[in-house]
């Protein structure tokens, strides 16, 4: 029994350190981005990043209420974003950023419409 208890708990340590490697290397899926600052005193309302994954290829799309969609490709290496809005898209903006250790991202976003500000995003719920 004590080695049945045993093999219980170290299958779900590692399955728990697989998961959270996981989670380290993948920012696939929904996220909801804040853009701290202000165009000509209008501050940006929260924007849907929806985020697909392959290896360190990203494509994702900001989701702009009023705007519509951006499209944007890049990559996300060693804990790192680096996304640009795709040539076809209505607006020329740049995001650059790192996950966390609680799972957030953080760094600028450049635009010439926009200048440079920072941002934050949290996994939508």
């Amino acid at each position: 029994m004590t080695k049945f208890v045993a093999f219980v708990l170290g299958v779900a340590l590692i399955g728990g350190s697989l998961i959270a490697g996981q989670s380290k290397n993948t920012i696939a899926g929904k996220w909801t981005v804040t853009i701290e600052g202000a165009v000509q005193g209008h501050h940006f309302p929260p924007i849907d990043l929806e985020v697909e994954q392959d290896g360190k290829n990203i494509t994702a799309n900001f989701v702009i209420p009023d705007h519509g969609d951006l499209p944007m490709v890049g990559e996300f290496v060693d804990g790192k974003l680096s996304l640009r809005s795709t040539e076809d898209g209505y607006m020329q903006i740049s995001l650059n950023g790192k996950l966390a250790e609680n799972g957030t991202m953080s760094g600028n976003v450049k635009g010439q419409m926009i200048g440079d500000m920072p941002w934050t995003a949290k996994r939508a719920s």
